[in-house]
């Protein structure tokens, strides 16, 4: 069985895990804008935990996005030193995908075969970062391509939203009055799946079996390529 060390910085959450021997060690703070403080004290603190050093790390984890943009970097930067470090490869996975095994992981007593799950992050500028899954073989399943748009263009499948449908992320609070608009229903988020967590980029590569590559080639997911609008593009969204 593999060790190996995730981390995700994509979104206001930071997050470590470590996987030894069928036992997961995990750190998770929400904290905004400190993730360049806290990531390496954190790493440090979960190797102490699991009685290990950092050359006993058979592959590393990171979440390559979509998300914050500098979170984004800020992950792949010391996923990407830590790899080097010990010639180690690392596993890229999305967040999107990350919370929607979450959901599965989390919600194991009414997550079933065939239950939608459709995950929105805020991605700020009246905008989120969305995907809709289902799960099969207790796997998430992706059902559309990942993608980022006003909340007015988000689309689900034909099912839409109902009672059997499992919302994540921090897209569904944040533009909840505006959503409930847009597909005439009301809707709940589960307070443990705002947020992608290291633990669940683990068993996401476990079960799909990820190919892990040398650092160098791991390359950030943003969906969009600029954070900051013109005036004219703002008042567009008004």
């Amino acid at each position: 069985m593999k060790t190996l060390l995730a981390i995700d910085t994509t979104t206001e959450a930071c997050s470590v895990a470590i996987a030894s021997e069928g036992v997961i060690f995990e750190k998770f703070e929400i904290a905004p804008r400190l993730h360049g403080e806290l990531i390496l004290q954190m790493v440090d603190d979960l190797l102490q935990q699991a009685k290990l050093q950092l050359r006993d790390i058979d592959e590393f984890i990171v979440n390559c996005g979509p998300g914050a943009f500098t979170g984004i970097r800020v992950g792949i930067s010391v996923v990407q030193g830590l790899a080097y470090a010990v010639c180690k490869p690392v596993i890229p996975v999305n967040s999107l995908q990350v919370l929607a095994n979450g959901v599965q992981l989390s919600l194991k007593d009414t997550v079933i075969e065939g239950t939608h799950i459709a995950v929105a992050m805020d991605a700020r500028l009246n905008e989120v970062y969305w995907q809709c899954f289902s799960i099969k073989n207790d796997f998430p399943v992706e059902e559309t391509t990942a993608m980022v748009s006003a909340v007015e263009k988000v689309e689900v499948p034909d099912y839409g939203l109902n009672a059997k449908t499992c919302c994540a992320g921090t897209g569904w609070s944040a533009y909840a009055e505006k959503f409930q608009q847009r597909f005439n229903c009301h809707f709940s988020v589960n307070s443990n799946c705002l947020y992608p967590r290291a633990s669940w980029a683990i068993s996401l590569a476990n079960v799909q079996s990820i190919t892990a590559v040398e650092a160098e080639l791991i390359m950030p997911v943003y969906l969009r390529d600029k954070v900051a609008k013109t005036t004219k593009e703002r008042n567009q969204l008004r």
